[in-house]
């Protein structure tokens, strides 16, 4: 943003020797770490507001700089599992579909609500946080494509519920947000819902 280079939280999705030693670095990783399906989930550094601002990304999107970041950590996966898919994970950032940038064939959304409300279903038209999460769903699912697709919620996950700070809080868990959540989810195509916990 300040004119000079840093190697802080992303990298230049621009420069053809990031993403090349990106794609060998991402092969290497799921050699060092085998598992036998063929479901990635591999992420981008999890923090705000971290994209490249040199001239040639400055007018992409944070989601087009992800997605051209995670199209090149597919084709490093696929040198050592030929089947492997990756999700692109829409998370604040990047919860916004991509507008100039096609996924590889392989890629699949996996939707993380984050910012959300737990204490409301994401579909209440009263919740305004809610609200600007579950604006993007349609449009990712039309971007993405529903085959495959998967939520990831934070219907139990305590760390979040304790502001990340230990000790730990005692966490209710809401089973009846979470049951009008998953039913929306449903209605909109979503087969696979998880949640940290």
């Amino acid at each position: 943003e300040n004119g000079h280079r840093s190697p802080a939280a992303s990298l230049c999705c621009s420069s053809e020797e990031a993403l090349s030693y990106l794609e060998e670095r991402t092969a290497l990783l799921a050699t060092l770490l085998p598992q036998t399906g063929d479901r990635y989930f591999y992420w981008l550094d999890d923090v705000k507001e971290r994209r490249c601002h040199c001239p040639r990304c400055r007018e992409m999107t944070m989601s087009d700089q992800a997605m051209t970041i995670i199209n090149r950590m597919l084709r490093g996966l696929r040198r050592t599992n030929p089947r492997a898919t990756l999700c692109y994970l829409a998370y604040p950032d990047m919860i916004a579909p991509p507008t100039h940038v096609r996924p590889d064939e392989g890629i699949f959304l996996e939707y993380a609500p984050i910012n959300r409300d737990l204490t409301r279903p994401i579909g209440d038209p009263t919740c305004e946080k809610n609200i600007a999460e579950a604006q993007h769903l349609v449009p990712l699912l039309h971007y993405f494509g529903k085959e495959d697709a998967q939520v990831l919620e934070y219907w139990m996950d305590n760390s979040r519920f304790s502001g990340w700070k230990k000790p730990p809080k005692y966490m209710p868990l809401d089973e009846q947000v979470m049951a009008q959540d998953v039913q929306a989810y449903r209605k909109l195509g979503f087969d696979s819902i998880t949640s940290f916990g």
